[in-house]
Formats: C-alpha cells, structure tokens, sequence
C-alpha cells in the first residue's frame, strides 16, 4: 500500500514537472472545512490549490488530487492559545513557499479561513502580509467563515482580533463575511436541479465568483477609494422566474435567508454575477438585468454608491432556475460581528489576568474597534 502511493506521488510529480505551468490563481486554505470547500469551488480550473496545514491535521488527500496542479506543506508547530502569542520563527518558511509559487502570471489570490485554530489565523495572517508587501498588484479574495454563536469565548476572541488587524491593516482587497451557522443550515438548488446543501452551496457560489473574477478585479478598482471592500453576500441559486415573476422579487426573496446577518439597506457598493439557462440567453442580457436590479435598488431604498451586474454566465441547461451571486459592500460591520465582539467582552478580563494580552494590546485592539467598526468602548 506504501509503495503504491509512493509511485503515485512520484508520478503525478514528472507530470507536473513537464506540463505547461500557468498559475492564474492561488488558493491557500489550512483545515478540512476550507479545503472541502475550495475542493468543490476550484475544481478543474487552472490554480495552484496550496494547503498549509499543522502535522496533526487530517486533510484527505483525494481533496487535493482534484486538482491540476498542487501542495501539501505540513507544519510542525507549538500550540498557543491566542494566535498572536504564536512564535512566528516556525510561519517563515511561509514567506518562501509563497514567493515560489506565485508568478508573474498569478492575478488572483483566494484565501479561505474558517477561523478555528489559533494555527490557522497565524498562518493565513502572515500569507496575507506577506502578499501585501511583495505582490500588491495581486487581488486578494479573502473569504471568511464566521465562526458559530456557539464557540468557546476565547475563540471568538481569537477570531475578533484577527478580523480586527487584517481589516485595520487592509491585508485583503475583497472579503465577504459567510456566518458558518447561517451556511450549514442553507438550503439550496442549483439551475441544473441539483440540491445544494450548506458548504456545497457555498461552494457553488464561489465557483460563479472564480468564474468571472476578472469582472471582480475591475469592480474592486472602481470601488477602491470607497473604503469598502468588506462584504456580505446576497445569494439566490436556482430560484425559478417563472414562479417568482421577475429579478427584483429574487432578489428580495434571497434576503430573507441570508448567509450572514446583515442590514442591506445600508451598503455602498453592490455587485451581482447572474447564471442563466441558455434559453434564456437571449432575453436577460447584461442590460436587462441592470434594468431589473436598478428597480430593485430603488424599491429598498439601497443607494449605493456604485453597482453592477457581470455579464451573465451561461449554463447549457435548458430551465427557467437562475442564480445570482451578489456582494453587498461598504457594510456596517457592527451587526454581522456582534457576537465576536461580545465573546471578546467575556475573554478580555481573563487574557489580561493572565497575562495573554497587556494595557498596551488592549489599547491598540480599542483603536481597531473605533477605526474598522466605529465601535468607541
């Protein structure tokens, strides 16, 4: 069984060694959850899946055999409570990996954090930085699983403060806020008829946003001096047109299963990336659907700043199911991060009681909350 492997493994490495290496994008992830998502969304397009992953962590290795090209690095590393404490000497070969793997030609960077570990927020941070500082023309998509009302407080706490300084620090160009409650519990179909189920709709979402992540790109230019590039998702998959009448009651009926908590009505920004059967290619273009969605923002009293619709993607399927991914930005963050916040409060006397955290990282975390939040304690 060992030497099977072992062959395969040596196999698949002479293919990857002599075929054409065109690195479009990136995915880095580091536990099962995030990897089982990426496996489903990237599948079969041309990236560099790159899994950073602590030694005691099972990832299957079908997950990452999915795809065309990609990596396991397996880390050995100490345990710490709070991912700040981490000895960050064990994350530099990080640095090194990351400049080998990203070429000139890599363009997009999709980072998926479930927030679980105090392992995997130090590892995703120092990515993130380190991709800031020697590739700031790469877009960075950092996708974000809300960690459950559930959780122990001193994992809210973890994940408050690393939302808190990626943020501050403007690490990402493009995050959307998933609550990991709301999206287990999501239940959807897709234009094909298939059911969709929590990660693997969410999965289904991502894969429409990888689809037409250039688009993504020039929003995320025209949006950039708008300070809004955190995000909450609006999604509607498979909702039919022939029952729901038109685009605007889709849209209205996908806000009332929403994958975060949010209050849409206060957005800057807001982009949609629409999927439609190829009988109806011909009469929702991408100017139809403006139309439609510019009814809409006007029935909920919206006003953005600025909005658009990708132009649509076409599934072969013959059907009256669309789906439409959207992402509503320039957010109050206050609502959607309300019990991160609140397990922090309850963490905050114990980290300082012993000593995890001083007066002087308390301050510096109030001075995030005030500039990222408007939260003033």
């Amino acid at each position: 069984m060992t030497l099977d492997k072992s062959i395969l493994e040596i196999v698949e490495r002479e293919i990857r060694d002599i075929k054409p290496f065109k690195p479009e994008r990136l995915i880095l992830c580091s536990t099962p959850t995030t990897c089982t998502i990426a496996a489903e969304a990237f599948k079969g397009i041309n990236n560099i899946p790159f899994l950073v992953t602590s030694t005691n962590t099972d990832i299957d290795s079908n997950l990452y055999r999915e795809f065309e090209y990609s990596e396991v690095q397996r880390i050995e590393h100490e345990e710490a409570l709070l991912w700040t404490n981490i000895n960050h000497s064990f994350l530099e070969p990080i640095n090194d990996m990351l400049d080998s793997w990203v070429m000139k030609s890599t363009r997009v960077s999709y980072i998926l954090a479930s927030l679980e570990n105090s392992f995997e927020e130090a590892i995703l941070h120092q990515a993130l930085s380190f991709l800031k500082g020697t590739r700031p023309d790469l877009m960075k998509i950092l996708i974000v699983l809300l960690p459950s009302r559930a959780d122990s407080v001193s994992l809210l706490f973890n994940a408050y403060i690393w939302l808190l300084k990626v943020l501050g620090d403007k690490l990402a160009d493009i995050i959307l806020l998933f609550d990991r409650e709301q999206v287990e519990s999501f239940e959807a179909i897709s234009i094909d008829g298939e059911t969709l189920n929590g990660f693997r709709a969410l999965s289904y979402a991502l894969r429409l946003i990888v689809e037409r992540d250039q688009d993504l790109y020039d929003y995320f230019q025209s949006i950039s001096r708008l300070e809004a590039n955190v995000h909450i998702p609006l999604i509607s998959l498979g909702h039919n047109l022939t029952i729901y009448d038109n685009i605007q009651n889709i849209l209205t009926a996908s806000t009332l299963n929403p994958l975060v908590n949010f209050n849409a009505l206060r957005a800057k920004t807001m982009y949609m990336i629409p999927e439609i059967p190829i009988n109806l290619k011909g009469k929702l273009t991408v100017e139809e659907l403006r139309k439609e969605l510019s009814k809409w923002i006007e029935e909920v009293e919206l006003s953005p700043l600025f909005w658009d619709v990708s132009d649509p993607i076409v599934n072969t399927v013959e059907t009256t199911r669309i789906s439409i991914v959207g992402a509503l930005g320039g957010i109050d963050l206050k609502n959607p991060l309300s019990h991160l916040a609140e397990g922090y409060t309850k963490f905050e006397g114990v980290a300082l009681d012993r000593e995890m955290i001083d007066k002087y990282d308390l301050k510096s975390i109030q001075k995030l909350e005030k500039e990222v939040i408007g939260y003033d304690r």
